[in-house]
């Protein structure tokens, strides 16, 4: 497992990666940041963000029941066909050699978007035009949109829900943020064979950090986010803003808050799990993320092997929607080593 050194050049608000595996033993931790008096992000807005109105342009896709956008690499038009790829045995998926010319290689590759807690397709194709040397697809969790619940809504029933949707798409690399993240994780641990790498910003999820009075509203059937977050960045409270609140009913986000209280991943034997992965592995964090400290990422990276955890001074826990030319660096970072 490789950590970057989290002190950035001044002109970089992202910390370089280290240049090669530099095991830490478990109690260790990073070296301070050196933060900015001013938040470099305060006043920024991304750049070709996606409106309801391309929503409205875009195919509806149904796959397994799983309603999802599909964009195909190259094009950032939601009304692309998916290709019907013929139901292989997933070994031999596994297998399909990448081309070694970069773009060609990048465009052999699917991305499957995994989204948070009670949010849907729409939150991470907002940005979907940042990853347009890719291939995209943009599934909904359980009971969503037209998304149908599946067994009780539960995190394994949302791995199941994944896994299922991936077992016939080669060379797949899975981005989870938030709840997403923790998703990853989980179906991480049963080492699928059609995905050749992952990316989990902001999803190495605690349920047992969150305040006392907040577990137990939600134990009662009430969901009160305002208990469970104290204080957000600024630069969180601006990606509210910018892209709006979360797109679910409070139904669903009480369905997924839930779902995050019985979130096992990261059990000694999904660790176990883990520790026998040998495909690249990111995580990203933002410093100041008071929804998912980075530290707990840490803890994540360390279960995995040569996995990278790079750390992003002055931001919080929206990064992917606020910053995605730089996430989709680390994507791009990590492709190129599969």
């Amino acid at each position: 497992m490789s950590l970057d050194n989290p002190i950035p050049d001044a002109s970089d608000p992202v910390s370089a990666p280290s240049a090669g595996p530099s095991p830490r033993s478990a109690g260790s931790t990073p070296a301070a940041a050196v933060d900015s008096a001013e938040p470099v992000y305060a006043q920024r807005v991304p750049h070709g963000i996606c409106t309801a109105a391309d929503f409205a342009t875009w195919s509806d896709h149904v796959k397994r029941g799983v309603e999802y956008y599909y964009f195909a690499a190259r094009t950032t038009d939601g009304r692309t066909d998916v290709p019907q790829v013929t139901r292989q045995l997933s070994a031999e998926l596994s297998t399909l050699a990448l081309p070694r010319d970069p773009s060609e290689r990048r465009a052999s590759i699917n991305l499957v978007f995994v989204h948070g807690t009670g949010s849907n397709r729409t939150r991470l194709s907002r940005v979907q035009r940042t990853y347009a040397a890719y291939n995209r697809y943009y599934p909904n969790l359980p009971g969503r949109q037209n998304t149908p619940h599946r067994g009780t809504d539960s995190a394994e029933d949302y791995v199941d829900e994944v896994c299922d949707f991936i077992s016939d798409i080669p060379n797949v690399v899975l981005f989870g943020h938030s709840l997403g993240g923790a998703l990853v994780a989980g179906i991480l641990e049963r080492h699928p064979a059609t995905v050749r790498g992952a990316v989990i910003c902001g999803g190495a999820f605690d349920f047992n950090q969150l305040p006392d009075a907040f577990r137990d509203a939600l134990r009662e059937g009430r969901l009160d986010t305002s208990l469970a977050y104290g204080k957000m960045s600024a630069e969180d409270e601006l990606a509210f803003d910018t892209v709006g609140p979360d797109p679910e009913t409070e139904r669903v986000q009480l369905q997924d808050w839930i779902a995050n209280s019985h979130l096992d991943f990261g059990t000694p034997q999904g660790r176990a799990r883990l520790a026998q992965l040998d495909i690249p592995v990111v995580l990203v964090s933002g410093r100041h993320d008071y929804i998912v400290p980075w530290q707990k990422s840490d803890e994540l990276a360390q279960a995995i092997p040569e996995a990278e955890h790079i750390i992003v001074n002055d931001i919080g826990h929206m990064l992917p929607m606020m910053w995605p030319e730089r996430v989709r660096a680390v994507v791009d970072s990590l492709i190129a080593r599969i």
